[in-house]
């Protein structure tokens, strides 16, 4: 059993399959890509060939399933899991540390309720953009027609503008792991509590906050409501995201802090 596992060691050090996936989708662009594709890449050396013939027999394997069109996104039955077979302890090869197949099952069906706010999100988009060009439309009307313009009673047709507070005046904030484990996974900036406050797009809802996010203290950890474009804390670093309430300690010492 030993030998087997040296045989299929990986090659990657200690960079892990988390990082590994996030650099393979940067390198070729994509929003997502298969296991056996990262799982190829971790077992080959710095020359990009395979660590030995057993992992070459592997790969060429897993290649001809996902040539042959019989890669299945379950993640039990995809190429990955036919050729090396089923997962031990609860672990999901590929996916980094801790990941399991449960953890896995929550965040998917997650990713389906988020995917329909994003849904009516854009429906909302749509029907703001066909509003604002109907008042341009009747902005326009009313210049050409200025005796319209006077007999009628105008009301703004922009709300009064948001406060924004200056950069002193924020509150810097710590993230705790949404899975319950104690861990800071990241440290940013509080941003808002409104349910109605978007971050990519997406309301952020009840009991949770819109957070900057500027350290990544667990790179490798999942995101709580990943935005299509993301999945891991260390995507998120620049960007503001949805955490939480539960979630969030705020640092009672920052000056905006409203505690």
């Amino acid at each position: 059993m030993r030998e087997k596992q040296l045989e299929l060691q990986h090659t990657m050090s200690r960079k892990g399959y988390a990082r590994l996936a996030v650099e393979l989708k940067a390198q070729r662009k994509v929003a997502s890509i298969s296991r056996a594709v990262v799982w190829a890449d971790g077992h080959r050396d710095k020359n990009g060939k395979p660590k030995n013939k057993k992992v070459a027999q592997k790969i060429e394997d897993m290649g001809k399933i996902e040539r042959n069109g019989q890669n299945s996104t379950n993640l039990k039955e995809d190429a990955v899991s036919k050729v090396l077979g089923a997962e031990r302890n609860g672990r999901v090869k590929t996916f980094g540390k801790g990941v399991t197949q449960t953890r896995l099952t929550i965040l998917s069906q997650m990713n389906g309720q988020f995917a329909e706010l994003r849904e009516e999100n854009a429906q909302m988009k749509s029907q703001m953009s066909d509003m604002r060009n109907s008042m341009d439309k009747l902005k326009k009307s009313q210049v050409q027609n200025p005796a319209t313009t006077e007999a009628t009673p105008t009301t703004p047709l922009v709300s009064p503008s948001v406060t924004c507070h200056p950069q002193s005046d924020i509150t810097k904030c710590k993230l705790l792991d949404w899975m319950g484990t104690g861990d800071v996974v990241a440290e940013g900036r509080w941003a808002s509590s409104d349910p109605h406050s978007s971050a990519h797009c997406v309301p952020i809802g009840p009991n949770a906050m819109k957070v900057w996010v500027d350290v990544a203290k667990k790179p490798e950890e999942f995101l709580w409501r990943a935005p299509s474009d993301m999945t891991y804390i260390v995507d998120a670093v620049g960007s503001t995201i949805a955490w939480p309430a539960d979630f969030v300690i705020l640092d009672s010492s920052s000056p905006g802090f409203m505690g």
